[in-house]
């Protein structure tokens, strides 16, 4: 590629051949790629130079790049000195003509080597006869011409021809280019370099055809083909390792079937050659004109782009020198400049160029001397600056008038400027600017040059909708050149008869916007060029700027007018401050915020608002410290001083100006006077604190219900629920907490409340708190807007307790009130009993013990007894039967009735007592308490028909405030524990509800009464103490006994029974039954007393009066007609106050109460009564 490069360039030139393998040629010198001399033995084996005895040399274009010893000897020269010459200097004749005309080495091969005889020019400047033996081949991988050097004065021409073939078999042994001999194309002798070449040994290639180098059979026929007809062909060769590798063959015949073959591998060139063959591309397609010029300024080569722009052809050109295209440069010039470029190697500058159509344009030329092998040129970049120009020329004349318009201060003394730049640029005589008007859209002159008014007029009656004025208010100009030869033109009749020859009217626009219409006319010239078409738009856009900034101007001072306005008059104080907090500028509000008669007065008694206006200066080092950072704050709060001292409060908004490095310059903002909202503000969360405090300590719970959320809680609603605020708000609703039995009634409930049904609602519901503990809630709600949303707010109240307080009122008044009718038919059945009981105890007392009829007594007596009980029983019930307390041990009680109950249980049943120590005591009627064990055992026992386990324990129980919360009943403090639990069959809860109802029993018809546990209540009620049960179907029952603990008291000694002492005393007996009347006579008398008798109360009192100082005792019923027992009794204690009273009654507690009776520390016996019973009582109150 390098050479076929040359061999064009010394097509061009008549200068001696020169190599140029640079990358680009218009690359500087230093890229220029140069051989350096070699060594004088690099490449060649040393071998060789030992023993030829011919001279060779090895040529690359005309230098030598090797020589051996017998051509220094031949030629007088050093291999140095030969290295540094050209070698036509030693032989003319021959590489004169060789370089110039032949085809360099490599290129175009030879079929055999070619023999020149001539004569060489020593170093001595003698002429010595030689011949050259000439061929071609690589050294050092680069494209080369071997010569062998025969010295011919000597005449031994067998000595020659042997000394030859000696030579010639050593360049053929040691040669670099492979080379083989063939016969019927097969290899039969190969040198070393094929070896290298082909990857194959000698031994391998010998005898082999040469068809294993080729790919294909279709590419060893071509090689074949071309190779034997041409001598010379390029081909691709597999080598043995496979790869591939690009050869050049060359063929010289012997005879028929005998050939010298030479196999250059030209693969590295082949690469160069591409990259050469694409940068001379790039340089012939380059966008930039690309000139090689020598130095006698003769063009060598011209680009594409070259062409193109000077219209001439390449063949053209290189005839030219660069004198024909550039009419700046002359011949002397042209010295000039080469030396310059000489000298200082590139050089950039302007010139013009001259097409072949004659058109002169400006042009940038960028010119590099390049040497290279002795050669010297030029090579010049040349770009057409045509549009550059124009546009310097533009900017050159927009720069001018915006010079003249910055110095303007008006409309009015702009828009002449403007005018007549235009019409300068343009070379025209007249003109006019129009503007739009801003409400109306009509057109009106603004100021004109050369025109006339009516023609002004003329062009503002443009209507709107016509084809003309669209145009123009899109921003596209109208030209009218000529007019005379185009009627059609825009306004032509307007302008021949204003004598006008040409006329353009260009849109005056600013951001895309039409602000008017500049308008340029000529009484003479036919033409507006285009070039100054663009220059007058650009004036026009100018123009617009102008217009515009007028515009701007103008509305900044209505601006500063009505901001100035807003600034004397604001309500809030606006002001400008030093960082240093000096007053810059101030507003009348400013200054009476402040106290002050004026904006002066405030500015100059203010030096520094931080000692003087801030009521804390620190605050003031806190906002410049936040100003310093944000560089802006808002609704900074403060209290301030006014001039006389006061306070106020002010929200300041505040920023700081700063210039374009970020240094403060001053400060800026409004201050708000908000004294009254701080007031305000204080008054509101003082009131919210109050109401917070209230709803947060309040007993009730209240909550805050919102898309079924709930949003807020307070302090007792968690309390109620047993969660805490973190678990129920926002994430909690409360059907979490409502029991499932009541949620449809609550949804019911929600529905009609969302449906407007109900705006105001109270409820009561039952929810399970966290410990699953179920309580009763009382609750009422009502709609209520929360954060401008719908919610519904509520409080809620638990009625636990209450609840259990009311079924325990319900049931107390449903016992009160059976209770009364017990109490009222015991007294009936006291009565009776008391008749049955006297009239058989007298009998018993007349019988002697051996009587047969006295058994019959017995069992007489007995059911009385056991009637008795059953009317103890029927108040104990109502709870109306007076209480013998008694400070007893809880286990006494039960071991003293522990064989009675072992005889109540069957067989099958199991007793187990299990007895607290020690011993609680507590205070209790014994007699009913044994009747409480005993229902409660009979209940066991009927509970476990198949056998089981009854077990009593006793123990003692802390009742605190969490137990009675929890339970629904009770007082804080120690209790004894009674705990009887069966393994029967268990009871569910609905019946659970029920049991201590009266006359409610599960038992079979016959075997209950339904008094039993209503008794066991009532008397457990009598004593202060609580009853519990509980049971589960299947799992058997524990009732639980609580009766308050009492300190332990010694055990008073029982009496032995003993017959009732006698005595003589009189007895008034005071009873409305004449059975118990003659009963009590009987037995009294019987026993020594002397009797009175009264039947009703009346008579006792006169009875009373008439017998007073012998009666001892008054026996008075306590329901009696006339007046009662109390009633009596006062009587009686009037006339005499030591007089001793025993009362007697058969009736309940409440109506000894009506009587005045309970509750005093009186005598009294209950009925019925035996006449052991009033004898023992009598005696006893006697003798006190």
């Amino acid at each position: 590629m390098e050479e076929k490069r040359a061999r064009e360039l010394r097509s061009q030139t008549t200068e001696p051949d020169r190599q140029v393998t640079g990358a680009c040629p218009n690359a500087p010198r230093n890229s220029i790629i140069s051989e350096t001399v070699p060594d004088r033995t690099d490449g060649i084996p040393g071998e060789l130079a030992d023993w030829v005895q011919a001279g060779v040399f090895v040529l690359r274009g005309s230098t030598v790049v090797y020589a051996n010893p017998a051509m220094e000897q031949l030629t007088g020269y050093t291999y140095a000195e030969l290295a540094a010459q050209d070698i036509r200097h030693i032989c003319p004749h021959v590489f004169q003509d060789l370089l110039s005309n032949e085809p360099p080495a490599g290129t175009e091969q030879r079929a055999a080597p070619s023999r020149y005889k001539t004569s060489i020019r020593t170093k001595t400047g003698d002429k010595r006869p030689v011949e050259f033996l000439v061929n071609s081949g690589l050294y050092q991988g680069l494209p080369s011409t071997v010569v062998t050097c025969i010295d011919t004065t000597i005449d031994a021409t067998e000595w020659q021809i042997g000394e030859s073939e000696q030579a010639l078999r050593a360049i053929l042994a040691t040669s670099p280019v492979g080379i083989v001999r063939i016969r019927n194309r097969v290899i039969d002798w190969a040198n070393d370099a094929m070896d290298r070449i082909t990857l194959y040994s000698r031994e391998e290639l010998t005898g082999n055809d040469t068809r294993l180098f080729y790919e294909s059979d279709e590419e060893y026929e071509r090689v074949g083909d071309i190779l034997y007809t041409e001598g010379e062909v390029e081909t691709v060769f597999v080598r043995k390792d496979g790869s591939l590798r690009n050869m050049l063959i060359n063929v010289a015949s012997i005879d028929g079937n005998s050939h010298i073959v030479t196999i250059t591998d030209i693969t590295h060139q082949k690469h160069i050659e591409n990259a050469l063959m694409f940068t001379q591309f790039a340089v012939d397609h380059a966008h930039a004109s690309i000139y090689w010029i020598n130095k006698d300024a003769k063009l060598i080569y011209v680009n594409d782009a070259a062409c193109k722009a000077s219209g001439y052809s390449r063949d053209e050109l290189l005839t030219m020198t660069i004198l024909d295209i550039d009419p700046d440069f002359t011949e002397e010039r042209w010295k000039k400049h080469w030396a310059k470029k000489k000298r200082v190697g590139s050089i950039v500058f302007e010139s013009r160029h001259r097409t072949k159509d004659g058109r002169i344009y400006p042009v940038q030329i960028s010119a590099d001397y390049l040497a290279y092998d002795n050669t010297e040129y030029n090579c010049a970049i040349v770009l057409d600056i045509t549009e550059r120009k124009k546009t310097e020329e533009r900017v050159l004349i927009q720069r001018n008038l915006a010079l003249e318009l910055a110095e303007t201060s008006s409309l009015a003394e702009a828009l002449p400027k403007c005018i007549n730049t235009a019409l300068e640029v343009a070379g025209m005589d007249s003109g006019a600017v129009f503007t739009f008007d801003g409400k109306s859209g009509d057109m009106r002159p603004y100021f004109q040059k050369g025109l006339s008014t009516e023609f002004t007029e003329q062009l503002c009656v443009m209507q709107a909708g016509s084809g003309d004025r669209d145009m123009l208010m899109t921003g596209k100009p109208l030209y009218c050149a000529p007019i005379s030869t185009d009627p059609d033109a825009p306004f032509a009749a307007g302008c021949r008869q204003e004598g006008l020859r040409t006329a353009g009217i260009i849109p005056i626009t600013h951001a895309g916007k039409v602000m008017g219409l500049l308008a340029i006319a000529s009484h003479t010239s036919d033409t507006i060029p285009d070039v100054h078409r663009n220059l007058l738009e650009t004036i026009a856009a100018q123009v617009g700027a102008v217009m515009r900034r007028a515009t701007i101007e103008e509305e900044l001072r209505r601006s500063e007018e009505k901001y100035r306005s807003i600034f004397e008059n604001a309500k809030e104080g606006i002001f400008q401050s030093t960082l240093t907090g000096t007053f810059l500028s101030a507003n009348p509000a400013m200054a009476r915020m402040h106290g002050y008669a004026s904006p002066k007065e405030l500015i100059g008694s203010i030096r520094d608002t931080g000692k003087q206006i801030y009521a804390d200066p620190g605050r003031r080092r806190e906002l410049v410290n936040l100003l310093l950072k944000d560089g802006a704050v808002y609704d900074f709060e403060t209290e301030v001083y006014k001039k006389d001292g006061t306070k106020l409060w002010v929200s300041l908004n505040i920023r700081a100006v700063r210039d374009a490095k970020g240094n403060t310059l001053y400060l800026e903002g409004t201050s708000e006077d908000i004294t009254r909202r701080k007031e305000t503000e204080a008054a509101l969360q003082e009131s919210e604190a109050k109401y917070r405090s209230v709803v947060e300590e309040s007993h009730v719970g209240f909550y805050i219900l919102q898309d079924g959320v709930f949003r807020y809680v307070n302090k007792r609603f968690c309390e109620i629920h047993g969660y805490s605020r973190d678990e129920i708000v926002n994430k909690m609703g409360p059907m979490a907490f409502i029991l499932p039995e009541d949620r449809d009634r609550v949804r019911h409930t929600a529905i009609r409340r969302s449906a407007g049904k109900m705006d105001y609602v109270e409820y009561e519901v039952r929810t399970i708190r966290k410990d699953n503990e179920i309580v009763t809630l009382r609750g009422i709600a009502t709609k209520l807007p929360y954060h401008g949303t719908p919610a519904i707010t509520g409080t809620v109240l638990d009625v636990t307790k209450e609840k259990h307080l009311e079924a325990q009122l319900l049931h107390s008044q449903k016992l009160d009130a059976i209770g009364r009718l017990a109490g009222g038919i015991a007294h009936d059945f006291n009565n009776i009993l008391s008749v049955i009981l006297g009239y058989a105890s007298l009998l018993k007392m007349k019988m002697g013990t051996d009587d047969p009829f006295r058994a019959y007594l017995d069992q007489i007596l007995s059911a009385a007894h056991k009637a008795t009980r059953l009317t103890q029983g029927l108040l104990a019930f109502g709870r109306k039967q007076p209480m013998d307390l008694k400070p007893l041990g809880v286990n006494s009680i039960i071991n003293s009735i522990t064989k009675l109950l072992k005889r109540l249980l069957t067989e099958d049943i199991d007793l187990r007592i299990r007895l607290a120590d020690p011993d609680p005591t507590v205070m209790v009627d014994s007699i009913n308490m044994d009747q409480v064990l005993m229902n409660l055992a009979i209940n066991a026992r009927d509970a476990m028909p198949k056998g089981g386990v009854l077990s009593i324990e006793t123990g003692t129980f802390l009742m605190d405030s969490q137990f009675v919360k929890s339970r629904g009943f009770g007082h804080p403090g120690s209790y004894a524990l009674i705990a009887l639990a069966d393994t029967g069959v268990g009871i569910d809860k609905e019946t659970q509800q029920r049991l201590f109802e009266p006359f409610f029993t599960t038992k079979e018809v016959g075997k209950g009464t339904g008094l039993g546990l209503p008794i066991v209540y009532g008397i457990i009620k009598q004593h202060g103490g609580y009853i519990t049960i509980e049971s589960a179907p299947g799992k058997g029952t524990t009732v639980s006994i609580y009766l308050p603990l009492v300190s332990a008291i010694k055990e008073e000694t029982k009496a032995v029974s003993l017959p009732p002492k006698r005595g003589t005393e009189t007895i008034l007996v005071a009873e409305d039954d004449r059975h118990l009347r003659y009963i009590m006579r009987t037995a009294l008398a019987s026993n020594g007393y002397k009797v009175i008798e009264a039947e009703d109360g009346l008579d006792a009192i006169h009875k009373f009066v008439e017998h007073k100082d012998r009666i001892g005792l008054v026996v008075l019923d306590v329901v009696m007609p006339k007046k009662n027992g109390k009633e009596t009794c006062d009587e009686i204690l009037k006339i005499s106050p030591d007089a001793r009273v025993l009362f007697m009654s058969g009736y309940a507690e409440d109506i000894l109460y009506q009587k005045g009776i309970a509750g005093q520390t009186v005598d009294f016996i209950a009925k019925p009564v035996s006449p052991d019973d009033i004898l023992r009582k009598v005696r006893a109150v006697l003798d006190k």
